[in-house]
């Protein structure tokens, strides 16, 4: 298979400089730096406004041009440095070299043309870093000291001399005098060494007498130490009479930092400019800052009008942004063959699924790569990749929408390309984030290392294939840096180099980060990982000192275990529309719900168990013959983990009522802390997972439930031990209210009283009692073979096997009563009849029917006999005409018929005494009547 620098049409031998030396202006230098330089769109329109005003007749010849650091100002200040000097390199001009950078260029023809315009003019041109030169004498002298560089003469006292001699025209006998005088060596040979003061004066002596050349050094000596604007102005202004044609244009890097640093201020910058600018568009100043001009102009303190005067020497200001940095990249370091782009267009053709979800880095604002033209420009690197890299180098997003760092971009890529021996990796092998973390961050913290050993170490272990413990920590360092979601899919995405081991990588991830977080190397918030810092680790350590007792692990669980769905849905079985309770328990006894219900257990063993089936077995033995209790057990596999998750919780509470000192230290505990939430809710899926997946027992059967199955095997379990513990259970219940209803209720009313239910027909359409044989008016009259309480009867069929509601009893128990069944005792009163039941307000509360007593009627007369009675009354006896009293009906239970008779006696037996006893008379006359009176008496008891 090919190796991607064979598909690459750049070769990387030489390194890239880091910083753009203003100092450096050798032959081999500028020829590099101008090869490396790559004109984009926006440089070349900075190009030209630059030109544009350079080559204008505007008086004012101050120009700043600004961009942050790694921004490439100083690169491109450089480049137009030497398009004005004109530097012949390696036998071309300059201006030759740089015009193949316009190719492509929008406006290539306008730009070309300004350039072409500086031939006009012959340029003497000074480039220096004013903060890296010897600011001891002021700018004026940084200025004049790097001018007589670019003359060719020496920077201090001897090159003063040096120019003196060149305004005089005497320079050039100086330097044959000083050969001649030292045996054939040159001027520039000697001035190396030490002997250089000796040679001077020896040859100077032949232009001066010896105290006049004392002197005239004492005279340069006392100028340069107080060298200030005015005599940089004379000393210019000399040049310029010399060498009318010329233009003096000074370059003069990092300003900003020299103001910060104290070496130059601002004043004398202003001083500078305006000496300077007294000589009209011959001496050009160009400034080349990190700091925008007006933030300088704002941090330096001066009045409005020092503030003009400073803004007046500046009128022309160019920012450096440098946006288009990816482009410079793909262009320098990553061009690519014809058929080295072909290759990876077909590649990603085939694979564009895969490369896309590869390079869909969740939660951040980044490109995935959706296209093969995409793909192939920035390949061995994706297009998001770029993005976090500046975000990674240079800060937050929104500091990099506009500070992008071309120099620290441009070479920490071209080193990951010839650090990382990329290019003699396979071609489809892609550059991911730890190379990038690795080659873009130089000094790694001293902590930060010691947790890449530790990882190292841990990771070290498990002999994975493809996840290295360093490599993976600076894969989540590089993304939290780069402000990205540390989550296990993206940083398996940024660690994987293949696509096709995606899947591989992402298996071996997710262990080796299980590992760290559990030896702390790592610590998690919500989904996403962290390196855990040293604070974080001393925070951790507190957390582990914390013993936290079984009891309590046990007592968190358990607190947990009772908010479960699993509860709530073994608490209540719904049958016939009706809520049937469960108690649900511990093992151990302690209730979690419903714990008035005595019959029917659902009990819960914990986690903490290592032989599941050896507990099963035993449960199925000690339970096998108890109808009113399922044991549920939970899996053994998630025991181990639900123990030290519950664990960590209880550490967490503990450090969260510590009292820490530092910002620190709380913001790290803030943050442990806001876990909590996410902790607890693993917690309490482990603890759901090992109920919904465990085993139920009953009956000496067991029933493995899956969280698939269980609420159906719990709905099955409950019916069958409803079935085994109430199997005289009715299919519906009747509400108390009812009661007193059904005593009031007209007789044609009672057969709609009840519902639907067979269980409850107590009567017939015409009202007539045909319940004797229900179920439940068996069951009753049973339990009221002798005088029962209502509380009692409460009591027993509330219980197994009949399981009655309180609304059932005691509304069968009034329909028994209505129905002659019943008799009542309430207060020590016997009540007979439904309208004495009503006036004693037995069946009006609970309080009153618990207090009355009931005894079934054992023997009753029939319908039929109670209607021939009726009958005689109403017919044969008059009972109405006699008595005064509606007639008798057939609804009347025994007792009342008894009562009509003992009124239909009473009555008559006044008549016997009121029309013939006590009159002899009639008393003979009427002796049968006499007779009956004694009969009736009978009656009346």
């Amino acid at each position: 298979m090919s190796k991607i620098k064979d598909i690459l049409s750049i070769e990387l031998e030489n390194d890239i400089k880091n910083v753009i030396d203003l100092n450096s202006q050798n032959e081999e230098d500028i020829k590099d730096e101008l090869d490396g330089f790559i004109l984009t769109e926006s440089l070349a329109k900075h190009l030209s406004d630059f030109l544009d005003v350079f080559c204008s007749n505007m008086k004012e010849s101050g120009v700043w041009l600004s961009g942050f650091y790694g921004s490439g100002k100083s690169y491109f200040a450089k480049m137009i440095g030497f398009l004005i000097a004109n530097p012949v390199i390696k036998g071309t001009p300059m201006r030759d070299r740089f015009m193949p950078k316009l190719i492509g260029i929008k406006n290539k023809e306008i730009i070309e043309n300004q350039i072409r315009s500086l031939d006009k003019t012959d340029y003497q041109v000074t480039l220096f870093d004013c903060a890296k030169v010897d600011s001891s004498h002021g700018i004026s002298y940084m200025a004049m000291s790097h001018f007589l560089l670019s003359l060719g003469f020496l920077s201090n006292w001897i090159g003063m001399m040096e120019f003196n001699l060149m305004l005089e025209n005497k320079y050039d006998k100086f330097l044959a005098t000083v050969k001649e005088q030292n045996a054939g060596k040159d001027w520039y040979d000697i001035r190396k060494k030490m002997s250089a003061v000796p040679a001077l004066k020896k040859a100077i002596l032949t232009f001066m007498a010896e105290d006049e050349y004392e002197e005239t050094r004492k005279l340069i000596d006392e100028r340069i130490k107080t060298y200030d604007a005015t005599k940089l102005k004379e000393d210019l202004s000399l040049y310029l009479e010399h060498f009318p044609e010329k233009k003096i244009v000074f370059f003069i890097d990092e300003m900003s930092e020299a103001l910060s640093q104290k070496k130059i201020n601002l004043l004398d910058l202003e001083g500078l400019s305006e000496a300077l600018s007294s000589l009209g568009n011959k001496v050009w100043t160009v400034g080349i800052a990190q700091q925008a001009f007006n933030d300088v102009l704002n941090a330096s303190g001066l009045n409005i009008h020092q503030l003009n005067k400073v803004e007046a020497r500046f009128k022309t200001r160019i920012p450096i942004a440098a946006e288009e940095i990816d482009t410079i990249i793909r262009k320098r370091l990553l061009a690519k063959t014809d058929s080295g782009k072909e290759q990876l267009e077909s590649y990603y053709d085939k694979n564009n699924g895969m490369i896309q979800d590869i390079t869909h880095i969740a939660g951040v604002s980044l490109n995935a790569t959706k296209d093969e033209h995409t793909y192939a420009d920035y390949y061995p690197f994706y297009e998001h990749q770029f993005k976090l890299l500046q975000y990674f180098l240079f800060g937050s997003r929104d500091t990099v929408t506009s500070q992008i760092g071309t120099r620290g971009m441009l070479v920490s890529v071209f080193d990951v390309l010839k650090k990382e021996a990329m290019t003699e990796a396979d071609v489809f092998t892609h550059v991911n984030a730890t190379q990038l973390c690795r080659q873009a961050e130089e000094n790694i913290p001293e902590a930060l290392r010691m947790r890449y050993e530790q990882a190292d170490n841990h990771i070290g272990k498990e002999g994975m294939k493809y996840v290295e413990g360093r490599a993976l920590l600076q894969t989540i360092h590089f993304l939290e840096k780069a402000n990205a979601y540390t989550t296990i899919e993206n940083i398996t995405k940024s660690y994987v180099r293949r696509p096709e081991d995606y899947y591989s990588v992402l298996a071996e991830v997710k262990k080796a980060l299980e590992i760290l977080v559990e030896r702390n190397v790592l610590i998690t918030s919500g989904n996403q990982y962290r390196i855990t810092s040293q604070i974080e680790q001393q925070i951790i350590d507190d957390m582990n000192s914390f013993s936290a007792e079984v009891y309590r692990v046990r007592a968190e669980i358990t607190k947990i275990l009772k908010q479960q769905k699993i509860i709530k849905i073994w608490q209540t079985l719904t049958s016939d529309g009706q809520a049937i309770p469960f108690c649900v328990e511990s093992s151990l006894g302690e209730n979690f719900v419903n714990a008035g219900e005595k019959y029917m257990k659902v009990s819960f063993y914990d986690v903490f168990h290592e032989d599941h089936a050896q507990l099963v077995a035993s449960v199925k033995q000690d339970t096998q013959s108890q109808k009113g209790i399922i044991s549920i057990i939970p899996s053994s596999v998630y025991g181990t983990e639900i123990f030290n998750r519950a664990q960590e919780l209880l550490k967490i509470d503990y450090i969260e009522t510590k009292t820490y000192h530092t910002a620190d230290e709380k913001k790290v505990v803030n943050n442990i802390v806001s876990t909590k939430e996410e902790k607890m809710k693993f917690l309490t899926e482990l603890i759901n997972k090992s109920y919904t997946e465990g085993t139920a027992v009953y009956l000496f059967n067991t029933y493995q439930l899956t969280d698939a199955n269980y609420q159906k095997e719990i709905e099955s379990l409950q019916r069958k031990m409803f079935g085994n513990i109430f199997y005289k259970r009715l299919g519906a219940s009747l509400s108390d209210s009812l009661a007193v209803k059904v005593l009031t209720a007209n007789s044609t009313q009672l057969t709609t009283m009840f519902g639907g239910s067979e269980e409850f027909r107590f009567f017939d359409s015409a009202g007539k009692f045909i319940g004797e044989n229900l179920s439940v008016a068996t069951e009753i009259l049973e339990k009221c073979k002798s005088y029962c309480t209502g509380d009692k009867l409460e009591e027993e069929l509330s219980a197994p096997p009949t399981g009655y509601k309180f609304g059932t009893i005691i509304t069968s128990v009034a329909a028994l009563f209505r129905g002659n069944k019943l008799i009542a005792k309430f207060n020590g009163e016997d009540f007979h009849s439904v309208s004495d039941a009503l006036e004693a307000k037995i069946f009006d509360n609970t309080r009153n029917f618990a207090k009355a007593s009931f005894k079934a009627v054992m023997k009753s007369l029939s319908y039929n006999d109670r209607q021939e009675i009726v009958d005689i009354l109403k017919e044969d006896c008059q009972y109405k005409k006699i008595t005064g009293d509606n007639a008798p009906s057939y609804n009347l239970n025994d007792f009342e018929l008894v009562d009509c008779i003992r009124t239909l006696s009473k009555r008559m037996m006044d008549k016997v005494k009121d029309k013939i006893m006590g009159d002899d008379e009639m008393e003979l006359l009427f002796k049968r009547s006499v007779q009956a009176r004694n009969v009736f008496s009978q009656y009346t008891a």
